[in-house]
């Protein structure tokens, strides 16, 4: 019947007297007889909407009102007549029914909380429109169908939330089995593993700190005597307290090179000068970065970007200098730069490139001992105090103006001398905030063991740190019973030699008499494992010293991890759910394979 459907469709011009449409088709079927019949429908021509052919108002009414696809006139600018339809055609996409089912839903819920734990990437992020067609457009692809009813189950910033932070108990849960089995054993083997993070709003005192730390470790079912026993690392704001982080001593190093401490300015009048000029450079520097950045076609254009300065974390600024200087011809190619950029880079290349590149000759070794520290992926606390004293040994021979690795052609002596003196001033002042734990540590290095670059205060200071470490050694004989019938016994008790302390293990005599060949490819861990079982006295104390953590950097970057994640600033994470999320994100970077 389709075919005479369509072969018997005329225009209706005229039904009664009322009203004449020409956007209404009759529908006719061949009967028997050969001949069409009407079937008393008729249907409209935009939409096939079936009608009753009949006398009445609800035809108009659909011709002018209810069809979906009707036009409508509309008048141009030459007063011309013109239709448009009023409803533009509707997506296929939108009257789809299809939807994710539970379990999908599920498995959904559970990649976008690792993606989250992974990448840092805020929940508001993972909720985001663009978030949301990219899902819909991968759903799509693996299994066409899915619309409007798909994209309402998708879900919302708090149940990703809420899933992230069940996920990241789960790993702090993992993160306490894995440790577990190095608790009471004597394993030399270093493993920075986040267990807890506690925002603060007001500042708080060493002893808060330690109340802090006491309670979220036994909330985690360690014991009090088991915290206590711990070693802290802390920052210059409790360095009386705890063992001064190296990388925040770094940090402070490389700003009074350039910036020197009130107690030391008066010792440095003679240089004060380049040092202010030091300081311009870094200032331009700064610019030419925020320059740089602000435009995205030069951004695109270069190969990678400039770091920006912080004014919390001074080391940035030394980064953004040499990251500068490294993509100096590159900036100078792009015409997009703007105004102020323009005029830093110009005083930065013209007026003082060699003063730039003394600087950043000072500064780039300090980069790189950062790093160093911050990795703390082997033990590293054996190498604090000998960067140091390498770094006061180079930096004196530029002050007595001795520059046989210099090409004074492209860097300016003055500059590198009125720096080295600065520095030299510096270090010697941040060197003194080291425990005796520190000595130890070079002490107890094979490649460092004779400590032929301390003084004998130093070393005598790592010993004694050691040997009150050591067991003593049990008395070879047995000792006399006082017999007071016994007159030999009473006559020796008389005459015998005077009391003296028992003697400490032999171990690190033996251990500090021994050759190493410092040539091998042989690393500390390796070397303390293999001297195992001939130094097991000592061993046991290179446990104790390696076990301290260098450097807290792993806790400084809770805070922009906190701030990615919740979108929210530093001011603003004192809740107990920064907590959970930001460590179990530490976990998912650290050990990846955890969320497998």
């Amino acid at each position: 019947m389709s075919e005479d459907f369509h072969n018997a469709i005329f225009l209706m011009e005229s039904r009664g007297t009322s009203f004449v449409f020409r956007k209404l088709r009759v529908l006719l079927y061949d009967d028997e007889s050969d001949e069409y019949v009407e079937t008393g429908k008729a249907a409209c021509q935009n939409c096939l909407t079936l009608l009753t052919v009949s006398d009445g108002d609800h035809v108009r009414r659909h011709v002018k009102e209810r069809c979906k696809r009707r036009k409508r006139v509309v008048e141009n600018t030459e007063n011309e007549k013109e239709e448009e339809p009023v409803f533009k055609n509707r997506k296929i996409s939108e009257y789809s029914t299809k939807k994710l089912k539970e379990s999908d839903l599920t498995k959904i819920y559970k990649a976008l909380s690792k993606y989250c734990l992974r990448t840092g990437r805020s929940f508001n992020h993972m909720n985001s429109d663009a978030m949301k067609s990219l899902m819909m457009d991968i759903f799509n692809t693996t299994s066409s169908g899915y619309g409007e009813a798909a994209l309402k189950q998708l879900p919302h910033r708090s149940t990703i939330q809420a899933h992230s932070e069940a996920l990241s108990k789960d790993l702090v849960e993992k993160s306490l089995r894995y440790m577990e089995p190095y608790k009471g054993e004597i394993n030399l083997a270093i493993q920075i593993v986040p267990v807890g993070f506690t925002p603060a709003l007001e500042g708080k005192t060493g002893r808060d700190t330690a109340n802090s730390i006491l309670q979220k470790l036994q909330s985690l079912g360690w014991s009090r005597e088991d915290v206590l026993r711990c070693n802290v690392t802390g920052d210059g704001a409790l360095s009386t307290f705890v063992i001064r982080c190296v990388n925040h001593s770094l940090n402070l190093v490389a700003s009074r090179v350039v910036s020197p401490l009130k107690v030391h300015r008066p010792r440095l009048v003679d240089f004060t000068s380049e040092l202010q000029k030091a300081e311009e450079i870094l200032a331009l520097a700064g610019d030419v970065a925020v320059a740089v950045r602000s435009n995205n076609a030069i951004c695109a254009s270069l190969p990678r970007l400039p770091a920006l300065k912080c004014e919390t974390r001074w080391m940035s600024s030394a980064e953004c200098l040499s990251d500068v200087l490294d993509l100096l011809e590159d900036i100078q190619k792009c015409s997009g730069l703007s105004a102020k950029g323009r005029s830093a880079l110009n005083l930065l290349t013209d007026d003082h490139p060699k003063r730039a590149r003394a600087l950043l000759h000072i500064l780039k070794p300090l980069l790189a001992h950062n790093k160093v520290f911050q990795s703390q992926s082997a033990v590293t606390l054996h190498l604090v105090l000998p960067t140091y004293k390498h770094l006061e040994i180079t930096w004196t021979e530029y002050a007595k103006e001795r520059f046989e690795d210099i090409d004074e052609d492209l860097i300016d002596v003055e500059m590198l001398r009125a720096l080295s003196e600065s520095g030299l001033l510096a270090v010697q002042h941040y060197y003194r905030e080291f425990e005796e734990v520190h000595f130890a540590a070079v002490m107890l290095s094979p490649f460092t063991k004779r400590m032929s670059n301390f003084s004998k205060e130093e070393f005598d200071k790592a010993k004694l740190y050691i040997v009150n470490r050591l067991p003593a050694i049990p008395p070879a004989t047995v000792p006399i019973q006082d017999d007071p019938s016994d007159p030999i016994a009473a006559l020796l008790k008389k005459v015998q030699d005077s009391a003296v302390l028992v003697p400490k293990s032999d171990d690190l005599e033996r251990y500090l008499g021994e050759h190493f060949d410092g040539s091998g490819q042989e690393s500390l861990e390796q070397f303390w494992r293999g001297k195992k079982n001939e130094f097991p006295a000592l061993y046991k104390v290179a446990t104790q010293v390696f076990s301290v953590v260098p450097s807290e950097s792993m806790c400084e970057s809770s805070f922009p991890r906190a701030a990615f994640l919740l979108d929210k600033t530093r001011s603003r994470l004192a809740y107990t759910k920064a907590e959970i999320v930001v460590v179990g994100a530490q976990l998912a970077t650290k050990f990846p394979d955890w969320l497998n």
